[in-house]
């Protein structure tokens, strides 16, 4: 389930659904029109929460209400209308970037992100999982967490940063990176719609990359 207000990171991984055979349904999370239609279609397998405004430019206020009240909205509906299983996306960032972090961070470490701009939605969004698994038990909440999404229409602070002249790093510091192409995220989707997968779950490429051989593929 995506939204209809021109976020290019959304529509990139709606395209992907849409060629791995899902159903994508298009539009304002607001509209109780589209809670109705959850609610009056056949039944469902699974849906995928994709109306997540990542946009940079966004009224906080506004961005939170869509973010936040459009998850809860979600999961409501498709409680009301016996779906079995709804899949969230939020982002990898909600564990937090901790100078002591360990690499591989574990799959079950604990959220440690700091709550600021969309990273405090996502960490509420978070909240909201939760919250849904034990409000309707018979729901299956699926939350995936990727790695930095890269690939067409991607704009977020990552790929901004390395759209940059130079790139940027803080002194003494050598962080490891990883990614998720959007393409790489859709079968991933997929894979939770189905119920291969459960709880909460990273999505990323395998390995990572040093800051040192990050700065020689730039």
């Amino acid at each position: 389930m995506g939204n209809a207000n021109g976020r290019s990171t959304n529509a990139s991984k709606k395209r992907s659904l849409a060629r791995a055979g899902a159903n994508v349904v298009t539009g304002d999370l607001r509209d109780r029109a589209l809670v109705q239609r959850l609610c009056a279609e056949n039944r469902f397998d699974a849906v995928i929460h994709l109306a997540v405004d990542w946009r940079l430019e966004s009224p906080p206020a506004e961005r939170t209400t869509l973010n936040v009240r459009g998850t809860q909205t979600v999961v409501t509906a498709a409680a009301a209308a016996g779906v079995p299983r709804v899949v969230v996306v939020t982002s990898a960032v909600v564990y937090g970037a901790l100078p002591d972090n360990p690499v591989p961070l574990a799959e079950d470490a604990p959220l440690q992100a700091v709550p600021e701009g969309i990273v405090a939605d996502l960490l509420e969004i978070e909240r909201v999982a939760v919250d849904a698994r034990r409000v309707h038990p018979g729901l299956d909440v699926v939350v995936v967490r990727p790695a930095a999404l890269v690939g067409p229409g991607v704009d977020t602070l990552v790929t901004r940063h390395f759209a940059a002249p130079r790139l940027l790093c803080i002194k003494d510091s050598s962080p490891a990176w990883q990614f998720c192409h959007v393409d790489d995220l859709a079968p991933a989707l997929e894979h939770a719609a189905l119920g291969r997968v459960s709880g909460n779950v990273t999505c990323g490429s395998d390995g990572y990359l040093t800051q040192q051989r990050l700065q020689d593929l730039s």
